[in-house]
């Protein structure tokens, strides 16, 4: 299924330019989250167990969604049958049954899936690989075996990211809140309403509306960082795509600037040490950090997830 080899993304024109005036780079650089929230308890992780599974694993869905494929950085090997989506973190993968739709999860060290609960309507995965499920009732955590903890009420959508993050979105306003862990106040309001968030695995934490895209630096405080996007998209940095071409950026956030770094694709995903995937419809690409440009590392997929 899945085949090497060297060809280039086409590359294309720029993003817009970032509306940041340059009297404010010394001061306006974007803060981590984990410098400002307090990190999330860690006892949700006492359930993974400890195997030789990288972080940067990628997964992929076969486009007949008939196969869950994982390449390992340098060959791939096919780890379940048919799934509707997959959705990984942290060196881990979870799947949607194409029937009933309840979760699996899969265990590296016994190399099987084991149901562990849902369906939910939307899913995220942090930067460990603990995931977070969404329905009509709230918002739950997987704790292990069939134990999931909710820890907040209903919301348009969810999604995770780096340092164990979790944001979610106001479904009367579309506000985002951030989730502490904490007693009595687990959720705090940081912004106004946005179209799409994002987290990187350092905990930079992004949105965007019709105006651009804007870096969160604490309390409700953004600055405007790029023009609109088609897309953003996170893992150890944050790329996004141009709503003109489809081309993707990357963006560096001590230095507040934007660099072209390939062509149109239809789902791009950055793994924690910062190789960049791409998917169009001749395959899966590959772009590690340093090199100038893209290698064909799959066949085509339906999605994929790192």
């Amino acid at each position: 299924m899945f085949i090497a080899t060297a060809v280039a993304l086409t590359t294309a024109l720029v993003l817009p330019t970032p509306a940041v005036a340059a009297a404010l780079r010394d001061t306006k650089i974007p803060l981590s989250l984990y410098e400002i929230v307090q990190k999330r308890s860690a006892d949700a992780r006492t359930m993974r167990t400890a195997v030789a599974v990288s972080e940067n694993t990628l997964y992929a869905l076969t486009p007949n969604r008939d196969a869950v494929w994982m390449f390992d950085g340098e060959s791939w090997s096919q780890i379940g049958g048919p799934a509707a989506e997959i959705h990984a973190g942290g060196g881990q993968v979870y799947a949607t049954s194409p029937t009933t739709g309840k979760l699996s999860w899969y265990d590296h060290a016994t190399a099987t899936w084991l149901e562990i609960g849902g369906p939910y309507e939307q899913y995220a995965v942090d930067d460990v690989g603990i995931i977070q499920g969404l329905d009509s009732t709230g918002i739950f955590e997987w704790w292990g075996g069939d134990d999931w903890r909710k820890i907040g009420g209903p919301a348009s959508s969810i999604m995770s990211g780096g340092v164990g993050l979790l944001i979610a979105t106001s479904i009367t306003t579309n506000e985002p809140y951030i989730y502490t862990g904490l007693p009595f106040l687990p959720w705090n309001r940081i912004g106004g309403p946005g179209d799409d968030f994002v987290i990187t695995t350092a905990g930079y934490f992004y949105g965007q509306n019709k105006d651009g895209i804007f870096a969160w630096r604490g309390n409700l405080d953004w600055i405007r960082v790029g023009g609109p996007a088609e897309k953003m998209y996170t893992g150890g940095y944050m790329v996004a795509t141009s709503p003109r071409n489809g081309d993707v950026y990357r963006f560096f956030d001590a230095e507040l600037r934007w660099k072209h770094v390939g062509g149109p694709g239809d789902l791009f995903s950055v793994a924690n040490d910062g190789t960049l995937y791409g998917l169009n419809s001749s395959g899966i690409w590959r772009k590690v950090p340093g090199d100038s440009g893209w290698t064909r590392v799959g066949g085509p997929a339906a999605t994929f997830a790192v």
